[in-house]
């Protein structure tokens, strides 16, 4: 508490001080008119920078009457910046003083002239934000950060931007779909690739572009659907050379950190390596693009951690987590991987070049997990625990490697070339000790503990061709594509339990012993046609059809550990399988899109999917054969109020039919405590989603809010019909249909800019109600949750030399059960993350991070309702801040660990797992530069990067 306290104070001691310091100040005001018109000319871009040192003190673009205005500015001499396209751009000096606190330039004629975006930010004269009719244009060197910051730190000081604690990107309450360089994809489409990687220095702006899709531009048409792109420019003297960071780090005892980074532009090619070394669950980049890859086929994508395999011989496939070399399952990761990102153009037409861009990616992990966990299942009286401790290690290689290639034959078509390879293979041991009792009672169900392993490796391959042409009518055109994917995989696998019973006092035991031998392709190809027809200017009919067949053939032999032979050689008949399942799909759509003027856009579309499945075991002859017919019509809608507001109502019903593995009549009975069986008479479920969202973004004060509502509902679920055994802990399990599901979500959220202190703040409100439905032990159990969520973040900066922020937020949820007589539950959970950094006198730099989780009613130990962790570093910069030295304490209160507590409408899960704790790290950083002839550092000989 006393540290938590020292650090409030500080905070709070830099607060008063700069308000103090800056109290004198004064207002400036004016309103932009066409010098012709005389009438008002709104978003026209303005700045108030300080003469001094060129800082600025205000910025903003008029309102809709052409007002700007600058409250409470520091008393001294500035410079009015106001500038539209197509219009001379206006430069006026004035001074606010104690005799003359308030300046108001009254009408301001705006002279109209061929003026470019280029002709506006000329000489360094440039102006904060710009705004065109689908980009927010921010100029870099505006924005003041800590000399060294990259990309990430950087779009933290922005106006309307918003970082979450994951580098997850948000503007004006919109998701950052994608993030680009030069307009060129950056190691796929994960935006943290580049926002952690690319110093700020090399930046000249910042566009927040609203664009059509990728497939939308494809085809030459605009179906109404918008995605939000962050694109970085570099400054044109950056454009050609190389920049890049080298980092080396020992910690106490075998703990070290090791990274190197390099990129070498040279105007229209970019060359990219990323690379990483060490055991301290670091992550440079991730692979968040992952569901891109492959079109979607993750089996074959080849970037799998593990495969397992249940007892009817379906896989599942687990991944890493999210980051690049790293897990997001906790525990202590020895990580270790490189990536290559290329882009070019070429060809003698410059307006419509060939574009290359490859992306390879590699990755070795090896990763030691434990965590305890505490299941209680709602039945009422008959209510018991299910207690477990895990210890799992894994190690998983992966490879990836996709390319795209744009290759225009001619004005009017197109050919896009996507293929795609990849790699993985692993080794997994998971050990587990567990036990069942009652919660009246205590008195014990069942005990025993197991041990499974595998080892696996998929290879994997696939891509995609597609062909665009547009016609003689403006907008007519037809687009084709081809996709397909192949993999296999070798599995073998271990799987030893020994379970006891105690049914009624009387104890019965079952041990297992097998070995898992598998095989299996999986191969999956379509076909997608798309014809569009303009029916007038503003009205365009498109006409679709889409073909897809998946095929798995997998062998799985069971093999029970004979103690007569000491080998495993009893075949298991009930756990085999030789599996042929096939999903085949054909579907066709209509699709109406109506753009009656740049504000409005409509789309209704209409599919009619016809979907066959069938599943055979060759050994058993249990098959299954189904088709459905399923008809999902949806609709957007999009209007722009004004260049920086909208409106989007959007709503679907999306039909999803139940896998193989689901339908088929097989039983997997591997483990003895939780026996599955597939339902031949599954239907598909139905959700019908209606949302509503609303953005607005004041350009003039930096602030913005958002405003969202949302309802699904499904019918015929697909859920788990679960029968539990008090007595014996046995939990059967078939999959069933059940109506009554859904959930309704509204949120409100916004960003706030108090000019005269400096503060950015960022509330946020959600409120979410659910009612779920379910079946336990043949009767149909209801329940229904009410939660809140409230938050906010608040950051604070002078300049490059102080960056605060604090992110605060609390989920409360209450639980009513409509069964069993089971008392209602309340859930409450409080994060919150402070972040402090601060340039000290003789280039030393201070860092703190702190992160506070509480989570109520945690019975797993009462350390585990409150987790505080936090992080302390100081740097010392060296030749020109070219070189760092910097000492790094991290988990200062040795209590790193992640606790959680769930409900669903049948059970109670809480959970802890350990995580990395305490450990000093001395690292060393040297920033690599060189464009043109300016150098920073020494001359640098071609990269060689070594995995040992």
């Amino acid at each position: 508490m006393k540290l938590l306290s020292f650090k409030l104070l500080l905070v709070f001691s830099f607060l008063f001080i700069s308000t103090f310091t800056f109290a004198q100040k004064g207002n400036v005001k004016g309103k932009a008119i066409d010098s012709k018109t005389k009438k008002p000319v709104d978003y026209a871009s303005f700045a108030f920078k300080n003469v001094k040192d060129s800082t600025v003190a205000a910025m903003g673009a008029t309102t809709a009457e052409g007002i700007f205005s600058g409250k409470a500015l520091a008393f001294g001499q500035y410079k009015l910046y106001l500038a539209m396209i197509g219009y001379k751009p206006i430069i006026k000096a004035f001074e606010l003083t104690k005799e003359k606190s308030v300046v108001d330039f009254g009408d301001i004629e705006m002279e109209e002239s061929a003026i470019t975006l280029n002709d506006i930010l000329v000489k360094s004269e440039l102006l904060p934000m710009i705004i065109k009719k689908d980009t927010i244009e921010f100029a870099a060197d505006a924005f003041k950060t800590q000399a060294d910051g990259n990309v990430e730190d950087l779009l933290k000081v922005m106006p309307g931007m918003e970082v979450d604690k994951d580098g997850n990107i948000t503007f004006n309450g919109k998701k950052i779909d994608k993030v680009l360089v030069g307009g060129k994809d950056f190691f796929g489409n994960d935006p943290k690739t580049a926002t952690q990687n690319l110093p700020k220095d090399i930046v000249k702006k910042i566009q927040v572009i609203e664009k059509k899709t990728d497939d939308a531009i494809f085809k030459g048409i605009d179906d109404g659907k918008r995605e939000n792109v962050l694109n970085i420019e570099l400054k044109d003297d950056k454009k050609k050379g190389y920049f890049g960071n080298a980092l080396a780090g020992k910690a106490n005892g075998s703990l070290y950190d090791a990274s190197f980074n390099l990129n070498r532009f040279n105007d229209k090619r970019q060359i990219s390596i990323i690379s990483l070394a060490n055991n301290i669950n670091k992550t440079g980049f991730s692979f968040n693009d992952l569901s891109d890859f492959l079109g979607g086929d993750v089996f074959g994508s080849g970037m799998i951690n593990s495969v397992s395999v249940d007892g009817a011989g379906n896989i599942s496939v687990a991944f890493g987590g999210d980051g690049f070399g790293g897990s997001s399952g906790g525990g202590i990761n020895d990580n270790k991987g490189i990536g290559l990102n290329f882009n070019d153009e070429w060809g003698k037409n410059k307006k419509l070049p060939n574009k290359i861009s490859f992306n390879y990616m590699f990755n070795k992990n090896y990763g030691v997990r434990q965590s305890l966990s505490s299941r209680l299942n709602l039945l009422s009286q008959d209510s018991y625990f299910n207690d477990r401790n895990t210890d799992a290690t894994t190690t998983s290689i992966r490879h990836r490697l996709t390319m795209r290639l744009d290759i225009p034959i001619d004005s009017t078509a197109k050919l896009q070339i996507t293929p795609n390879f990849g790699l993985s293979s692993g080794t997994s041991e998971n050990a587990a000790v567990f036990s069942s009792y009652t919660q009246a009672t205590q008195q014990n169900i069942n005990k025993g503990n197991s041990l499974n392993s595998n080892d696996n490796k998929t290879p994997g391959f696939g891509g995609r061709i597609a062909f665009n042409k547009k016609l003689n009518k403006n907008g007519r055109g037809y687009n084709i594509s081809l996709n397909g994917n192949f993999s296999n995989s070798a599995l073998d696998g271990l799987n030893l339990s020994n379970i006891t019973i105690n049914d009624n006092g009387v104890p019965t035991s079952t041990i297992l012993n097998q070995l898992i031998d598998q095989s299996g392709d999986v191969n999956s190809y379509g076909l997608n046609l798309d014809y569009t027809e303009p029916l007038t200017k503003k009205i365009r009919l498109s006409a679709s059809y889409g073909y897809s067949k998946r095929e798995d053939i997998i062998d799985r032999m069971v093999y029970d550990y004979n103690t007569g032979t000491t080998r495993y050689d009893l075949i298991n008949a009930d756990l085999s399988r030789s599996l042929q399942n096939f999903n085949e799909s054909h579907g066709i759509g209509l699709n109406l899109n109506i753009v009656p003027n740049e504000k409005m856009s409509l789309s209704v579309n209409s599919t009619q999917r016809y979907v066959a499945l069938s599943g055979a075991n060759l050994m058993n002859n249990k098959n299954v054969n189904t088709n459905f017919v399923l008809l999902q019509p949806n609709f957007y809608f999009s209007y722009k109020m004004t260049k920086t507001s909208s409106l989007s109502v959007n709503g679907s019903r999306y039909m999803n039919t139940p896998s193989i593995s689901q339908l088929q009549p097989l039983t997997d009975n591997s483990n003895p405590l939780q026996i599955t069986t597939g339902n031949p008479l599954l239907k598909p479920s139905a959700e019908n989603y209606l949302s509503l969202s609303y953005n607005r973004f004041n350009a003039s004060s930096g602030s913005s809010i958002n405003f969202g509502l949302s309802y699904t509902n499904t019918d015929n679920s697909i859920i788990n019909n679960s029968m539990l055994d008090p007595k014996t802990g046995i939990q059967t399990t078939f999959y069933d249909n059940i109506d009554g599901n859904s959930n309704f979500n509204a949120r409100v959220s916004g960003s706030f800019r108090i000019k005269s202190l400096g503060v950015t703040i960022n509330p946020n409100f959600n409120i979410a109600t659910s009612k779920n439905t379910s079946f336990l032990n043949r009767a149909k159990v209801k329940s229904s949750a009410l939660s809140y969520n409230f938050g906010g973040s608040l950051n604070y900066a002078i300049g490059s030399d102080l960056q605060f922020s604090n992110r605060i937020n609390a989920s409360i949820r209450d639980i009513s059960y409509d069964y069993n007589n089971l008392p209602d539950a309340k859930f409450t959970t409080v994060f919150n993350n402070l972040s402090l950094t601060a340039s000290l006198p003789y280039h030393l730099r201070f860092t703190l991070t702190s992160n506070v989780v509480y989570n109520a009613n945690v019975s797993l130990g009462a350390d585990n309702n409150t987790i505080h962790t936090a992080n302390v570093n100081f740097e010392k910069l060296f030749l020109k801040k070219a070189l760092s030295l910097k000492a790094t304490v991290s988990d200062v209160f040795n209590n790193s660990r992640n606790s959680s507590r769930f409900a669903s409408d049948t059970y109670i899960l809480e959970s802890v797992n350990l995580g990395m704790r305490r450990y000093f790290l001395l690292t060393l950083t040297y920033r690599l530069k060189k464009f043109g002839a300016a150098a920073v550092g020494a001359p640098m000989p071609p990269p060689m990067i070594r995995f040992n």
